[in-house]
């Protein structure tokens, strides 16, 4: 069996996970080792598949980065991404993601470290809390000016 199909849950394979529209040339250089395969299937059980269960076909638009695939995307210094917890989805089906927002936020069990609506872009960006990575749980909306605080994070 080729690594990248290894199954990280029901619906997402490994190959899934080094994904970039922009940079997919540098996305496609990504290598996994064990501690990045154990972390991503924690992403995948507690944060993907029960959105995926939920909504149907969701596409994992920016998963692991390497540092450089961050850096040529801007990204944060300690984003997430680096540390395969991280993942940025759009769910298929739905039109508005922000019903995918809310319902993470609302409804669900998931236990999110981080969940955040690009509105302007059309993606969610969620990720998982893990031992050693300082604990947190917010949920944000982009903004043209920044980021602000969802109020009705549970």
């Amino acid at each position: 069996m080729n690594i990248e199909e290894f199954k990280l849950s029901k619906n997402l394979t490994l190959k899934e996970m080094k994904v970039s529209k922009d940079h997919p040339d540098v996305a496609a250089n990504i290598l996994f080792n064990e501690f990045d395969i154990v972390s991503l299937q924690l992403w995948a059980t507690t944060c993907f598949q029960p959105i995926r269960d939920k909504f149907g076909p969701t596409q994992v638009l920016s998963g692991k980065r390497s540092n450089q695939l961050n850096k040529a995307i801007g990204g944060s210094q300690d984003s997430d991404h680096l540390y395969c917890l991280a993942g940025d989805i759009h769910c298929v089906k739905i039109k508005d993601q922000i019903d995918v927002f809310h319902w993470i936020i609302e409804e669900s069990n998931i236990y999110y470290r981080q969940v955040i609506y690009y509105p302007e872009q059309g993606f969610i960006h969620i990720s998982c809390n893990r031992f050693g990575r300082p604990y947190k749980k917010e949920a944000l909306i982009k903004t043209t000016n920044g980021y602000i605080k969802y109020k009705g994070d549970k």
